[in-house]
């Protein structure tokens, strides 16, 4: 992950708080949401890279499940360099849809 976030992570999921202690972040819901300059048809198993849940398998399980958190499907908005206006408009729709109906989101683990 680049730095910047290490150093988020390192500060705010502390021992202590996070974890092996008080686990102030245990219940809590935790999404991943980003863009990709490849259609989201590239992150499947099948592919070198694999899938998002993959790549992100780091976070996703070794910090947020580490600490107890209610780990949620990632959600990733794929091809945006090639995204016309309308699809970007409609990108953001979809993603305020997901943040309006979070609780119905499919966790993982």
């Amino acid at each position: 992950m680049p730095a910047p976030l290490k150093g988020y992570f390192d500060r705010v999921f502390s021992v202590g708080f996070a974890y092996s202690g008080a686990q102030e972040l245990a219940g809590k819901k935790a999404l991943i949401c980003t863009t990709s300059g490849s259609p989201n048809e590239r992150w499947v198993a099948e592919n070198q890279a694999g899938t998002i849940e993959h790549i992100f398998h780091h976070i996703l399980f070794g910090v947020f499940e580490f600490c107890n958190m209610i780990t949620l499907k990632p959600h990733v908005i794929g091809g945006v360099k090639r995204l016309d206006a309308h699809q970007k408009e409609e990108k953001l729709e979809e993603w305020a849809e997901i943040l309006r109906n979070i609780e119905a989101r499919e966790t993982i683990f």
